[in-house]
Order: C-alpha cells, then sequence, then structure tokens
C-alpha cells in the first residue's frame, strides 16, 4: 500500500490528475449516472478524490454537500488549493478507505476513476466496501465508476483477453466473490 501512496503523490501524478480536474471534470456517462440518482441536497462523500476531478464537477452541477477525501496528502494539498483559488467550500481530507475514521454518514459514497480498483489486494477492497457501508445511510448509493474498455480496445487487446480468461477461470479478484462472503448494500 506504501508504493502505491508514494507513486500517487508524486509531482508528475499530482499535475496529471489536476490537468484532468481543470480540464475534464466529470465523464459524460458519470453525469448522466449522479444527475439520474443524486438529489442536490445528498450528503456526497467522494472517495480517492485526487486533486477533486469529480468532487468540483458535482460542485459546478449544483451538489454542494460534498467532502472529498484521498490517501494522498499532496493530492489533498491541491485539491485544497484550488479550491481556495476558486473560493470553492469543498471541504478535502487525507483518509485511507480501508482505514475511514470519518463520523458523519453520507446519503451518496462515490468512488470514482476505477479508484476501488487501484487498492491492492481483495482483502483491502472488501476492507474499503465495509467501511463504505458503516458511513453510508440505508437506502443510500454508493456509484463507482471505472474505464472503457471498449475505447481503448486495440491498444490493451492483449491485456483484456486475459482479464477475461481470469474471470472465466475464477482466477481474478472479482466483486463477485465480495458478493458472496456478504451482501454490503
Amino acid at each position: 500500500m506504501l508504493d502505491t501512496v508514494k507513486s500517487f503523490s508524486s509531482e508528475n501524478e499530482v499535475k496529471h490528475y489536476m490537468s484532468l480536474t481543470e480540464n475534464i471534470g466529470l465523464w459524460e456517462s458519470e453525469k448522466k449516472k449522479f444527475t439520474q440518482y443524486l438529489k442536490l441536497t445528498d450528503r456526497i462523500l467522494d472517495l480517492g478524490c485526487g486533486t477533486g476531478r469529480a468532487t468540483f464537477g458535482l460542485y459546478n452541477l449544483g451538489y454542494k454537500n460534498i467532502m472529498g477525501t484521498d490517501f494522498s496528502n499532496n493530492m489533498i494539498k491541491s485539491a485544497n488549493d484550488l479550491s481556495a483559488i476558486k473560493n470553492i467550500p469543498i471541504k478535502f481530507i487525507v483518509a485511507d478507505a480501508t482505514r475511514l475514521q470519518i463520523k458523519d454518514s453520507f446519503n451518496v459514497v462515490i468512488f470514482s476513476f476505477n479508484g476501488l480498483m487501484m487498492i491492492p489486494k481483495e482483502s483491502m477492497r472488501l476492507k474499503a466496501m465495509l467501511e463504505i457501508e458503516k458511513i453510508l445511510e440505508p437506502n443510500g448509493y454508493f456509484i463507482f465508476t471505472t474505464h472503457d474498455r471498449n475505447a481503448c480496445k486495440e491498444k490493451y487487446f492483449n491485456f483484456w483477453n486475459e482479464e477475461k480468461l481470469r474471470w472465466l477461470n475464477d482466477t481474478y479478484d472479482s466483486p463477485f466473490r465480495l458478493q458472496k462472503k456478504k451482501t454490503l448494500l
């Protein structure tokens, strides 16, 4: 996990995520799902927010009760700096999704841009899911986004074929295993 923190704290990685925050914001698919399921009054936690790409995007859509968390101090510092520059009152804090020490509860928890799947080891992803369950209010929504495989099919053809075989042979840390262990939501 320490290596993951280091890689997401590097200057180049923070610059890359800041570029996504400032130039891209929410993906169209995210906008559709967020506006379909979220109410403007919802209390939203953006786990693994990085520099705030989805957090600021939600704010710009009219969602004002948002908190962003990430395990990288550098990502959170950049998100807070941008929040101050834009005079946008979003609370960004350093937090580990596998050990949340947040006292608040939320109607919605999001984990965007493949954040959940970036947590190493199935056991740690399960731990994060259990932490999410603790802070998510009954009948709340947990929404996570991931990369679109079809958008980069040619470039990663071999990778996705190997991935498919892992799923078919049950040799992958599939989320279906998590569901077998415990129904979370």
